[in-house]
C-alpha cells in the first residue's frame, strides 16, 4: 500500500512539473547552497596538504557533523547549514590543529553563501612514524578514539561515517579504545595494531555495542565571588583530557545542595570538569592544581554510584576586550595588529601579586605569553594594579598577529610571596575558556584616511 501512495505522489509531482514547464511561468529560483570550504596548507610556503583529515563540529553541541580528506589542492568542501562551527585537522608529518588539549576557535557560516576557512599546519616530521585508519562498527559518529602505546596516548574523533585516522604515530604497538556515553568497546582486550619500518600504515575496525554503563553523582560549591547558578559539567578521559562524547550534564540545586549526575558511563578513568560555559564561574585553580588534584578523578566501574568530594568554583576574571560576548562564541573584529587587552579587578583577587596573559592562534599554538609546566612565565611581569597591556609589550612574542588571523587571549591572577614574581605560585582565578576571541581585519589601503 505504501508503495502505491509513494507512486501517486511521484506522478502528481511530475504532472505539476510538466504543467508548469508548459506555461510561460518561471519556476521558483532555488536559494544558493550553503557551502564551507576548508583549505589546509603548509605554513612554511602555503603549499596544499593532501590527505589531511578534516572533521567539522557544531560548536553549540560539540558533535561532528561531517568529515572529509583534503584533495590535491588541500581542499575539503562541506554542504551544511548556517551556524557556528569549528574544525579539527590532522595530517601526516604535521602538527594537528588545534593543538592537543586546546579548545578550538569557532567560526560562523552564513546561509546561502560560500564560507572559506584557511588552516596552516606546521611541519613536524619525525622519522619512524606512521598512521592508523579505521572504522567504528557499527558506523557511529562522535566516538573518542584513543591509541595507547603504553607510554603515550593519541586521540581523534570518529566522523559521521564512523571513519577515523590518527597520524604521526611513532613506530610501536598500540592498543585502542573507543568512548561514548551508552556504548562500550566490544572486546575483552583492546584492539591492537603495530607500526614499523615494514608497515607504516595499519587499518583496524573497533567494534562497539550498546552498554548501560555506570552512574555517578557529586556536588559543587561556590566561593571567592562565584555566583550560585546552574553549571555545566563534563567527564574527560584522564590521559588525554578529552571530553567523552555524551558525558556532559548540569549541576542544579536540590534541597539547598548543588548536585550533578552522570549516566551510561563506559568503563574507564576520568576527570570531572565544571563550567566550560561562559557563566562567570571557573573551577578553583588552586584547589584542583595544588590542594587536592585527586578530587577530580573517578574510575568506573569501581566508583559506580559513589559520591566524590565537593568541587569549588570561583568567580572568573572579567575580560573587557577585545573579546566575543559571553552569549556568542564568534570572534570580534579588530583593526589593529597591536590590540590592547583589558580586564577588570574583582575583590576576590585582592591578594594577587601579578597577572599572567597568553595569546593563541586559531590552531591553539601559543604565540605570546602564558606559562610552562615548571611554572616559568613567558612574558615580563605584569604588576597587580595593571588592568591592560598592549600585545607584545615586552617584544617576546613568537610571532606577530596577522591580518585575517583569528586568535584567543586568556588571563590568570596569581598570589604568592614577594620574590616569586615571574613564576606561578598560587593561581587565584582565570578568564573563561570561551572568551577572548578576536579576528584581525585591517582596513583596506586608504580607508584609514577617510
Amino acid at each position: 500500500m505504501k508503495k502505491i501512495v509513494y507512486l501517486i505522489i511521484i506522478l502528481t509531482l511530475a504532472a505539476l512539473y510538466y504543467s508548469c514547464s508548459s506555461d510561460d511561468k518561471k519556476s521558483p529560483v532555488s536559494p544558493d547552497p550553503t557551502i564551507l570550504n576548508v583549505f589546509v596548507m603548509d605554513i612554511a610556503d602555503s603549499t596544499a596538504i593532501e590527505g589531511a583529515n578534516v572533521v567539522l563540529f557544531d560548536a553549540e553541541t560539540n558533535q561532528s557533523v561531517a568529515r572529509e580528506l583534503s584533495d590535491e589542492d588541500g581542499k575539503t568542501s562541506f554542504h551544511t547549514a548556517s551556524g557556528t562551527y569549528y574544525v579539527e585537522i590532522s595530517a601526516q608529518s604535521y602538527n594537528s590543529s588545534p593543538a592537543p588539549n586546546v579548545t578550538a576557535v569557532p567560526f560562523t557560516v552564513a546561509g546561502s553563501t560560500t564560507t572559506v576557512q584557511n588552516r596552516y599546519l606546521t611541519s613536524s616530521y619525525v622519522d619512524d612514524s606512521g598512521y592508523i585508519t579505521g572504522y567504528i562498527s557499527p558506523a557511529t559518529a562522535n566516538f573518542l578514539v584513543i591509541a595507547d602505546s603504553g607510554t603515550e596516548t593519541y586521540t581523534t574523533v570518529s566522523g559521521p561515517d564512523g571513519f577515523f585516522v590518527i597520524y604521526n604515530l611513532p613506530y610501536a604497538t598500540y592498543s585502542f579504545n573507543a568512548y561514548k556515553a551508552g556504548y562500550k568497546h566490544d572486546s575483552t582486550e583492546p584492539a591492537s595494531v603495530t607500526l614499523s619500518n615494514n608497515s607504516h600504515h595499519a587499518e583496524l575496525t573497533v567494534n562497539v555495542s550498546v552498554y548501560q554503563g555506570s552512574s555517578f553523582s557529586g556536588q559543587i560549591g561556590f566561593r571567592a565571588g562565584a555566583l550560585e547558578k546552574v553549571t555545566d559539567m563534563a567527564l574527560r578521559e584522564r590521559n588525554s583530557n578529552r571530553v567523552i562524547p555524551g558525558l556532559t550534564t548540569l549541576a542544579e540545586q536540590a534541597e539547598g545542595l548543588w548536585i550533578y549526575s552522570f549516566e551510561n558511563i563506559p568503563d574507564g578513568d576520568y576527570e570531572i570538569w565544571a563550567s566550560f560555559r561562559n557563566d562567570s564561574n571557573v573551577v578553583d585553580p588552586h584547589q584542583v592544581l595544588i590542594e587536592d588534584p585527586e578530587r577530580l578523578f573517578v574510575s568506573f566501574p569501581a566508583d559506580d554510584g559513589t559520591e566524590k568530594e565537593k568541587i569549588f568554583l570561583v568567580n572568573s576574571i572579567l575580560i573587557e576586550g577585545p573579546t566575543n560576548t559571553p552569549e556568542v562564541i564568534i570572534p570580534v573584529s579588530i583593526d589593529t595588529l597591536t590590540p590592547e587587552f583589558s580586564w577588570t579587578i574583582h575583590e576576590s583577587y585582592n591578594q594577587r601579586k601579578e597577572w599572567f596573559i597568553e595569546v593563541r592562534d586559531i590552531n591553539g599554538d601559543r604565540i605570546w605569553g602564558g606559562f610552562n609546566s615548571d611554572g616559568t612565565v613567558n612574558h615580563d611581569v605584569i604588576g597587580p594594579e595593571t588592568l591592560s597591556v598592549v600585545f607584545n609589550f615586552d617584544g617576546r612574542a613568537a610571532e606577530e598577529l596577522k591580518d585575517g588571523g583569528i586568535y584567543q587571549w586568556q588571563i590568570w591572577a596569581d598570589h604568592g610571596m614577594p620574590g616569586t614574581l615571574g613564576r606561578v605560585d598560587k593561581l587565584l582565578s582565570s578568564s573563561e575558556d570561551l572568551m577572548g576571541l578576536f579576528r584581525v581585519v585591517l582596513p583596506a589601503e586608504g580607508e584609514g584616511d577617510k
